[in-house]
């Protein structure tokens, strides 16, 4: 029998607000479960085991007094090993495990986070987290133009949350550098193309003043901002979020981040694997199932793309400036206080884990994915950002 993911149901409440927002049968049509399972279905992931993430890019490693969520997914975080580890050379998961499981959690967290490295407490029980709602559907008033969307994010989190308000009808623009594109374009182009398909593709080259002055003009056309980028890397480009939305009347900007904004939290590094672990996915995982073991495939991070559109679009709506900031560990952490109890919740990821693995349904790709810069000129042109 099949047993959805825990996290399922509080995300589908959320994909269905949406839907019902914006009388979309496209949205009324998808369900939290394909959303969560997609990448793995599409890459032909392994499911999670032996304190493995589904990418192989993240463990769950033993310190002396707890348990730690590390990520690894780029060339240069490797790089970094020696200096977090104090260790001549650190080449693989192994030698890790054995230059931490003496050394205590905290300082090594700590050290890790400084460097620059995707790094947290996994042996934490969930803590309750109250992320405020916004208002209802029904006092929204009806919007008479599509919205125009600004993405500036990158990976998954943050592109889908801006497919789906393409799939809503808004128009989107995806908006990368031109020496640091999106990541995900050198992943597997089916899992690229589901979340990208029907955006229009702009590049620009941030280290150079035209650049900065296109991005700062097509910033004040756009209705709603899609980033998730740390705070400072904005800041270096001259833009200030705060500072648009409260001069802005109308101007809805999403930031999606591992931890918050605030400091010290907003210069730490997450990936769906370890922010969902931070949250205490995986916590619930060793009281269901006597191991820590990672619930899920990066599942942090569509749940938080679900989220932010349904909040985005009723922002919207409700024509309110607003700044969403949504961290991917408190809405992860949300939802599972949505869920119920912790005697619930372990009882529900004991039975989601002995599951036998269910197929997902894999989303067609039927509009058109833009390669890098394709619509630069056009956007621009036709914008008048010159």
């Amino acid at each position: 029998m099949k047993v959805e993911h825990p996290l399922a149901h509080p995300a589908d409440e959320s994909l269905k607000k949406l839907a019902r927002a914006t009388g979309s049968k496209r949205l009324g049509a998808l369900n939290a479960s394909l959303l969560m399972g997609e990448r793995s279905a599409l890459l032909k992931l392994p499911r999670p085991l032996g304190g493995k993430s589904c990418s192989n890019a993240s463990r769950l490693l033993s310190c002396n007094d707890g348990c730690m969520a590390v990520s690894l997914p780029r060339g240069s975080d490797w790089e970094l090993l020696p200096a977090w580890l104090e260790a001549d050379q650190v080449g693989c998961w192994l030698e890790i495990q054995e230059c931490l499981q003496n050394q205590p959690l905290e300082p090594m967290l700590d050290r890790g986070r400084l460097l620059g490295l995707a790094v947290a407490e996994a042996s934490a029980a969930p803590s309750t987290v109250s992320l405020e709602p916004p208002n209802d559907v029904a006092r929204a008033q009806a919007r008479r133009h599509r919205p125009l969307v600004v993405d500036l994010s990158a990976l998954w989190a943050g592109p889908l949350c801006a497919q789906l308000l393409k799939i809503a009808g808004a128009e989107v623009i995806k908006v990368e550098s031109t020496t640091r594109p999106d990541g995900a374009r050198h992943g597997h182009q089916g899992f690229y193309g589901v979340l990208n398909q029907g955006k229009r593709c702009v590049a620009l080259n941030f280290d150079d003043a035209e650049g900065r002055r296109i991005l700062h003009r097509l910033l004040e056309k756009a209705d709603i901002v899609i980033e998730s980028s740390r705070p400072r890397a904005l800041n270096q480009l001259g833009v200030y979020p705060r500072e648009l939305v409260e001069r802005r009347a109308g101007l809805i900007w999403v930031s999606i981040t591992g931890y918050g904004r605030e400091e010290p939290e907003a210069n730490w590094i997450a990936f769906g694997d370890d922010a969902g672990a931070a949250a205490g996915l995986s916590y619930l995982m060793r009281e269901a199932t006597g191991h820590y073991e990672f619930a899920g495939d990066a599942i942090a991070d569509p749940v938080t793309g679900i989220e932010a559109a349904w909040r985005a679009w009723q922002a919207w709506l409700n024509k309110e400036s607003d700044l969403i900031s949504l961290s991917m560990k408190d809405v992860v952490a949300w939802n599972l206080s949505r869920i119920g109890e912790a005697s619930r919740l372990v009882e529900m990821f004991a039975k989601w884990w002995w599951r036998q693995p269910t197929k997902v349904a894999e989303r067609p790709i039927t509009e058109k994915v833009e390669p890098l810069a394709a619509s630069t000129a056009s956007v621009i042109r036709e914008l008048n950002l010159c």
